[in-house]
């Protein structure tokens, strides 16, 4: 639990550098925006893993024939980048309703937060670029 609060904070701090308000779109913003996305995946797959723990059947794994075990971080977190990029291969499958919910959210952001991130990116170098050609006037 103490290490999905890290990570939630931990990304949340690098979204608000990333997002803030002043500045250039230079290349520590542009890192710092694909640190964040990974960091997306990565937080979410420690909560798939809390969640395998805590819910008795969470995952399906089709490729081993049997149940996901709490126990294989890795395999949750290739299911979890799977899920984020929405590539969804259909090897690991979420059978509870609460693990579905979660699939669905993290599906979204993954879709989403490119075009966020894009459009933000895209607005502060138009913005700079602006505020440089009126101070030259």
């Amino acid at each position: 639990m103490v290490s999905l609060v890290f990570m939630v904070i931990l990304t949340l701090v690098i979204l608000s550098k990333v997002f803030s308000e002043s500045g250039t779109v230079n290349m520590q913003r542009v890192l710092g925006a694909i640190a964040a996305y990974l960091l997306f995946g990565l937080t979410w797959s420690v909560l798939y893993g809390l969640l395998a723990q805590i819910l008795p059947h969470a995952f399906s794994h089709t490729a081993a024939g049997a149940m996901y075990s709490a126990d294989d971080q890795a395999t949750i977190t290739y299911f979890s980048f799977v899920t984020l990029t929405t590539l969804g291969y259909g090897d690991i499958t979420p059978t509870h309703e609460i693990t579905r919910m979660f699939a669905i959210m993290e599906a979204l952001t993954g879709q989403l937060y490119p075009a966020t991130l894009l459009a933000r990116l895209v607005s502060l170098e138009v913005s700079h670029r602006n505020s440089h050609r009126d101070d030259a006037t």
